[in-house]
């Protein structure tokens, strides 16, 4: 069973876009989210009647209900998709601006990386859906500290726990003790207002870490120790399920997409 399969992310379309000097394109408003990314050149994007110029290797997500249009001054390549949220309390993308979020990647390589398998139209729902949510996880995060929810401060200590901590699983009767919350309250409460469990939460996590540590060479044997998997068999059978592909041919198609 997928770790995603109860992600509230719904992958509608998406596309890669490798344009010119003289490219033009305009989205129409629609009830979903989208999600763009621009990877390389010059590009000012118009929405809500703002005009601003887009940063390279930058994410902006896009709230509902807005109609946009790209003007392109170089070459270069963007990369966009939409996607709906059928959980829109765990995030509350909107709630703290009126028109878009714009956020620097990361790890640019793995945003490219990522945005390339979303596309891919041989990737079933489940596995689409995982992507979204770790594309989305710098948003995420900070929605939850800007929210003024109850729930979501309270979780805050837990986050930053899960994070300091990665290097091991930790237990979810320690989590429930930082909130002094029964086990199962607990477990009941997280996944209410995260849309996943507390494991798939952390299991995301080490995921996106895993990622990480493979781009800057670490050994497969090493991130699974160090990321407390049972073994490397173990580790490769969680990052394929999750990442659609093996450690190795995920670290031969970064290599290739960062020539």
């Amino acid at each position: 069973m997928n770790f995603y399969q109860n992600s509230p992310f719904t992958f509608l379309e998406g596309s890669q876009i490798n344009f010119d000097s003289s490219w033009i394109k305009e989205l129409e408003s629609s009830s979903s989210y989208k999600l763009i990314y621009l990877n390389e050149g010059e590009i000012t994007l118009s929405v809500s009647g703002n005009s601003i110029p887009l940063k390279k290797r930058s994410l902006y997500l896009i709230p509902p209900n807005q109609a946009i249009s790209f003007h392109s001054q170089s070459t270069g390549e963007i990369f966009h998709c939409s996607f709906e949220c059928s959980f829109p309390k765990q995030l509350d993308l909107c709630a703290h601006r009126k028109s878009f979020e714009s956020l620097p990647s990361e790890n640019p390589v793995f945003s490219r990386e990522l945005f390339n398998r979303l596309i891919n139209p041989d990737l079933d729902d489940y596995e689409r859906s995982s992507i979204l949510q770790l594309l989305l996880y710098p948003f995420i995060k900070q929605s939850q500290r800007k929210s003024q929810s109850k729930a979501f401060h309270r979780l805050q200590v837990v986050f930053n726990y899960i994070d300091k901590n990665i290097n091991y699983s930790p237990r979810i009767e320690d989590l429930a003790k930082l909130l002094d919350l029964d086990k199962n309250y607990f477990s009941s409460f997280f996944r209410k207002n995260m849309g996943v469990s507390p494991g798939q939460y952390i299991q995301q996590r080490k995921i996106l870490v895993a990622c990480t540590m493979l781009q800057n060479h670490s050994s497969v044997s090493k991130i699974s120790k160090e990321l407390d998997f049972y073994d490397t068999a173990h580790f490769c059978h969680i990052f394929k399920k999750e990442m659609g592909e093996t450690p190795k041919n995920y670290l031969k198609r970064i290599n290739v997409s960062s020539k």
